[in-house]
């Protein structure tokens, strides 16, 4: 994913985000909710490829009550359609 985090993504209106931002824009629920969050998307790229991935964020806590830290990890690929 790290080759794919400085690609711009295109929305349905103009805006301008990077695959990065799509993947840490879950933090807030998983604080919340204190549970995992998983999310596979599709997005369009500024060329019109297609970008397949998935990103899950995980609460971690030291004491099973407060969240600690998040942890990440993310995949995807351009999709040949």
């Amino acid at each position: 994913m790290a080759k794919y985090s400085g690609i711009l993504l295109r929305g349905q209106k103009d805006w301008n985000q990077t695959l990065l931002d799509k993947a840490v824009g879950q933090f807030n629920e998983v604080i919340e909710k204190k549970l995992p969050v998983l999310v596979e998307d599709r997005m369009t790229l500024f060329d019109g490829g297609k970008l397949l991935f998935r990103n899950v964020i995980l609460p971690l806590s030291s004491d099973q009550k407060q969240i600690d830290c998040l942890l990440g990890g993310a995949n995807g690929k351009i999709s040949a359609d």
